[in-house]
């Protein structure tokens, strides 16, 4: 459809100007007349009021950009003209790997009701639930680093978070222990079992999908995205997603060569930005993400997650860039550097629009 069009230009706004909706606005101009299409581009602005103080010396300003007919966003064309060669030369390239070809990537558990299902250490107790319950991950923020341990999830336990699923045993309610019935019973007087999808279920108090992941991802992502390798017996809900490995992939590999300004720039062409600085992968999207899968095996996944843990992200790009784009891709420096550079402007402009 885009061909029909001369030229199209994109406004964006810094400004969210709807205050009540965290979404993105966009005023899309497509002009029909003249020869053939010249391309796109993309133009911010502050707000609506910039909108009257435009004149011809916009268009003075503007470089169209050959469109693209992929399936990555529009946000591509906040790049310049050179910066958008490099990421179309990289698509291409034959040795790099998606993230699928080694991985799954599914949504968390769906419990319908966090407040009934998901409990924290003295409630737990309180309800002689013992026996009764899962390890499971809330939050994005317990995953600070890239492995997670089981003494990570001790900790956020301890802390008297949310970090017990209840899982009882698929049978009758009369067969359930007196205890199991009981806090059912405070559920239904709750009208927890009423909502969408407590309420389609067979049993509204049995979970689906219950099972433990090889692995973590970011789900909303506010700086970047990363694979949290699992070492505990945790499962998550679906503020994160599930991550299961391959036959033969190994998961360690995978979660190192995840951390590159590569995938880094990718990931914020190819998954979708909201009001309030987030970047949101879905499932597909996240499998779709180009990883240099196997120059990994120089990394030290140890040492990269001390180097999170302590908030240090250039650090670990300085080593992850070097061994898995420049040793092992063997991009320039110049085109490693394009790449943080890609990834750091779409970032900040992602984060601008809070």
């Amino acid at each position: 459809m885009s061909n029909a069009f001369k030229r199209i230009t994109i406004f964006t706004f810094r400004q969210l100007l709807f205050p009540d909706i965290q979404q993105e606005v966009v005023l899309l101009c497509a002009e029909k007349n003249g020869q053939g299409p010249e391309g796109i581009d993309v133009v911010e602005l502050n707000g609506l009021e910039d909108l009257s103080l435009q004149n011809n010396n916009v268009d003075k300003r503007i470089i169209f950009k050959s469109i693209d007919h992929s399936t990555e966003k529009w946000t591509q064309y906040y790049l310049t003209v050179n910066e958008i060669k490099l990421i179309r030369k990289l698509r291409k390239n034959e040795s790099l790997h998606t993230l699928g070809e080694f991985a799954s990537v599914d949504v968390g558990i769906v419990t319908g009701m966090n407040n009934f299902f998901v409990l924290r250490e003295n409630e737990k107790n309180q309800a002689s639930l013992n026996g009764f319950t899962r390890q499971i991950v809330t939050r994005s923020a317990h995953l600070g680093g890239v492995i997670f341990r089981e003494s990570d999830w001790r900790t956020i336990s301890q802390m008297e978070l949310p970090t017990h699923l209840l899982s009882l045993p698929d049978i009758p309610f009369h067969e359930l222990p007196k205890e199991a019935q009981a806090y059912i019973k405070i559920g239904e007087s709750n009208g927890w079992n009423t909502g969408y999808k407590c309420s389609i279920r067979k049993r509204w108090y049995i979970v689906p999908s219950v099972w433990v992941p090889d692995a973590f991802m970011l789900r909303q992502i506010h700086r970047y995205p990363k694979i949290i390798l699992n070492q505990s017996e945790a499962t998550c809900t679906d503020t994160i997603h599930r991550v299961r490995f391959f036959k033969g992939a190994k998961g360690k590999l995978v979660t190192a060569a995840f951390l590159n300004s590569l995938t880094f720039a990718f990931a914020e062409i190819i998954g979708r930005s909201y009001g309030g600085g987030v970047l949101e992968l879905e499932p597909r999207e996240a499998e779709r993400l180009p990883i240099p899968y196997e120059y990994a095996e120089s990394l030290d996944l140890e040492k990269i997650d001390k180097l999170l843990l302590s908030k240090d992200i250039d650090a670990v790009l300085n080593i992850t860039d070097r061994a898995l784009l420049q040793d092992g891709l063997s991009l320039s420096k110049k085109d490693v550097n394009a790449l943080r550079q890609i990834w750091k402007k779409l970032y900040r402009r992602r984060i601008e629009r809070r």
